[in-house]
């Protein structure tokens, strides 16, 4: 795992690909990673890289009911299970960093 989100995350918390402005959850699942790393390495690029996922999921758009979109201008029948799944797991995990 480490190796893997090494591969994308550099020292200063910038994940290669990742911007914020497009809002895709499908990045955001990888903070969990990010979160057990820093827990067990305590390297700073790894709570670094939390915080640039956080701050995208502060600005997340949701739907009417409160539930995350998955992406910036998609229609509502494209807010999946997995979206949900995967923010979700992340917002709690995020509370408790």
């Amino acid at each position: 795992m480490k190796d893997y989100i090494d591969y994308f995350l550099h020292d200063d918390g910038t994940i290669d690909g990742h911007k914020t402005s497009d809002f895709n959850i499908d990045r955001v699942r990888q903070g969990n990673s990010m979160i057990s790393l820093y827990e067990d390495y305590g390297d700073e690029k790894y709570k670094l890289g939390v915080e640039t996922l956080v701050h995208q999921m502060e600005g997340q758009p949701r739907t009417n009911s409160g539930g995350f979109w998955h992406k910036k201008n998609v229609s509502l029948s494209n807010v999946a299970r997995r979206t949900i799944y995967g923010s979700t797991v992340f917002s709690a995990l995020r509370h408790g960093f």
